[in-house]
């Protein structure tokens, strides 16, 4: 079942993405469970888990970005369309890797356009293989998106996921070749970061979404920036 939670202190909007999303669903026959909010805070402890959101950015009490960031530590799948009046948060969306960003006033077909895009996209995350590690401890799987950063030491690689550490015998060699196919790139010999933890980059670090600190190796610096500009334009979209 797709689960779809919409948030919006505007009750009218509220009604019309509903109206819009329920006809939506009973065109494409698609087994869904449709929530509505007027209170960010409601909705994070109703309906965290959702799979798909649309979320107001100017709430009173929390506002979208904050639900967002809310929402991000306990669900990195969840697709966040933010519709708003305003442009001026596409910045702090992309931060927060929202699926769109969608400007009032809208239309039926664009609700239905994210619906179905962001319906497809889940599909392909679903499909998506997780990856096999040979640890010290044993035979691991991680899904890519659980990774954070991998780290070369002592002729080891360290894991990190965002509450444990893996140790397994690899050259950065090998776990780059492991990793080709996912967002992970390179920005010091030792280092290789997934880019869907990328907050900020500068010439001399990388910062990640829970604030640690890279190194960024100065002849890496302008691949690494190349790369996560497609990563954003290929994975987000500005309408």
């Amino acid at each position: 079942m797709l689960k779809l939670a919409i948030c919006d202190d505007d009750p009218k909007i509220v009604t019309q993405i509903r109206n819009i999303a329920d006809q939506y669903f009973k065109d494409t026959q698609i087994t869904s469970a449709v929530e509505t909010y007027q209170d960010g805070s409601q909705m994070l402890n109703k309906a965290s888990g959702s799979d798909i959101f649309f979320l107001d950015i100017e709430m009173p009490k929390m506002s979208g970005i904050q639900v967002a960031q809310e929402l991000r530590a306990n669900n990195k799948r969840a697709k966040i369309i933010f519709v708003t009046g305003y442009e001026e948060y596409q910045s702090a969306a992309f931060q927060l890797h929202a699926f769109s960003y969608l400007i009032k006033p809208f239309t039926e077909e664009d609700i239905k356009r994210q619906l179905e895009d962001a319906i497809e996209y889940l599909h392909n995350d679903k499909e998506s293989p997780e990856v096999l590690f040979h640890t010290t401890e044993g035979y691991l799987r991680l899904l890519p998106e659980q990774i954070v950063f991998i780290e070369y030491k002592s002729r080891k690689v360290e894991i990190h996921t965002e509450d444990t550490v893996y140790v397994a015998t690899y050259t950065m060699k090998q776990v780059t070749e492991l990793l080709e196919k996912h967002p992970f790139v390179s920005s010091h010999q030792n280092f290789l970061v997934n880019l869907m933890h990328v907050r900020r980059i500068t010439c001399m670090n990388v910062t990640l979404t829970d604030g640690l600190e890279l190194p960024m190796s100065q002849k890496r610096s302008a691949d690494f920036r190349r790369r996560y500009q497609q990563f954003l334009y290929s994975t987000f979209f500005v309408l």
